[in-house]
């Protein structure tokens, strides 16, 4: 059973990695309750690595045909998302992230990067979740959402409002992998 922390809720588990300041940060525990799914989001890892610079893939959520997401990654956006595509979220931005020892990730706010380049504008994804499908074996890394850390987990998710400074703290040992989706109201454009 998926456990939520959260600066509102109470937690009977070990919160010691994650120091929250604010409810704007959600933290799943034991997120995908279904081994073969978190096995099979895994397998995709390499394949949905960014090309480019961004590279982000996305599935307009109308389009069901097989070809538009890898099924695990649907499954899984489902999962995650199912309240905000009630409330008029249309796509989901995916893409890997594997950060090495000795590279952190600045601070940043996710934005629909093409508007941005062509006209200055910001635009932000609804929530941005931070799926940890991966055993975590590497030190520092840590999710830096505006102050509040989280340390990745295996099997972890992380929620928060998508228009959030955040970064990646560096990594000190090992290799640190995590899926990313953003929940997107019209889907960011190329």
């Amino acid at each position: 059973m998926a456990m939520q922390l959260s600066a509102t809720v109470a937690h009977a588990g070990d919160t010691s990695d994650v120091w929250l300041g604010s409810p704007v940060v959600q933290v799943f525990d034991n997120y995908v309750e279904m081994e073969e799914l978190r096995t099979e989001v895994l397998a995709l890892h390499d394949s949905l690595l960014p090309a480019d610079g961004r590279g982000a893939a996305v599935w307009h959520l109308q389009d069901e045909a097989p070809g538009a997401a890898p099924q695990p990654i649907r499954a899984l956006a489902w999962r995650i998302f199912a309240d905000a595509v009630a409330r008029g979220v249309r796509a989901i931005e995916y893409w890997s992230n594997t950060i090495g020892v000795g590279h952190q990730l600045p601070a940043h706010i996710d934005k629909d990067e093409g508007l941005y380049r062509r006209s200055g504008v910001v635009v932000s994804p609804v929530l941005t979740a931070v799926y940890y499908a991966d055993v975590c074996v590497f030190t520092g890394g840590q999710l830096d959402v505006e102050g509040i850390l989280v340390k990745p987990r295996q099997n972890r998710l992380v929620m928060f409002d998508g228009c959030l400074s955040h970064q990646v703290r560096r990594v000190r040992t090992g290799v640190r992998r995590s899926l990313v989706l953003n929940a997107w109201r019209s889907p960011p454009s190329p």
